[in-house]
Order: C-alpha cells, then sequence, then structure tokens
C-alpha cells in the first residue's frame, strides 16, 4: 500500500503556477503537470489566495500559524481590533 506523502512548494512556484494561469496558459491539470503539482485543487487553492490577497508562502510553515487564516476567523468587534 503506497502512503500519500505531501509535498512542499515554494512561493516562487506558486505564484508562477497562478501567474500561468490567469495568463491562460493551460487549465489546472495543464498547470499542475508543468510544475509538478499534485493536485488540481491546490491550483485552485492558491488562485483564491492570490484573488484575496494574500501571500502565496512557501510550504511546510513548521507550524508556524499563519496571521491570514487566524485574522478571517475573527468577526465583529474583534476584526476592528486586529486591523
Amino acid at each position: 500500500m503506497e502512503t500519500s506523502k505531501n509535498l512542499l512548494y515554494s512561493s516562487e512556484l506558486k505564484e508562477s503556477a497562478v501567474m500561468d494561469y490567469l495568463a491562460g496558459a493551460g487549465s489546472y491539470r495543464d498547470i499542475c503537470i508543468k510544475y509538478g503539482i499534485k493536485s488540481n485543487s491546490q491550483v485552485r487553492d492558491w488562485i483564491s489566495k492570490y484573488n484575496g490577497h494574500e501571500k502565496l508562502k512557501s510550504s511546510g510553515t513548521g507550524g508556524v500559524p499563519i496571521v491570514t487564516k487566524i485574522a478571517k476567523q475573527v468577526t465583529g468587534k474583534e476584526a476592528a481590533i486586529v486591523q
């Protein structure tokens, strides 16, 4: 039985893949093949983050919280404090 292994992608690779897709250089699958990305959903997630003005960080942050994720969870009056 083969086990799944998470792949680590640099922020540069993520940005290049997103830019290629947005420039019309191919489908999600084409971009995955070109850059050796495991899943179409990863490319979609990166595009969503890019369009949401989130920074595309390198994979494997070592458990360091990513502020953009935390800020999204905060609502109401607490959101004003975060800003």
